[in-house]
């Protein structure tokens, strides 16, 4: 959207060493990788422009780099990377199980 900037630097995930900490930083460099973008965990995909081929990506490299299998129901359903985290974080769904 015109006018929309990512989360300032102040709500960037912070160095966390726990797995969940690492995963949401992990992810918000996916998410923002996928925008062509800096994303904050709190920064919604779709309102960074995020469309169908942006979600593929994310999807993808969320499957390669994290071993987790998101459907695009479930980018849209938690569309900022801190929601995703906790999905993902969750155990998702693991690979081969369908939704």
């Amino acid at each position: 959207m015109p006018g929309r900037t990512p989360s300032s630097p102040s709500e960037e995930p912070s160095a966390d060493a726990t797995p969940a900490g690492q995963q949401l930083a992990r992810l918000c460099e996916l998410f923002g990788q996928s925008l062509g973008t800096p994303c904050g965990p709190r920064d919604s995909l779709v309102d960074l422009g995020g469309d169908s081929l942006t979600v593929t990506r994310l999807i993808s490299s969320v499957h390669r780099e994290l071993a987790a299998e998101l459907t695009f129901q479930d980018v849209f359903d938690h569309p900022s990377p801190h929601e995703l985290a906790q999905l993902v974080g969750g155990a998702g769904r693991p690979p081969g199980d369908s939704p």
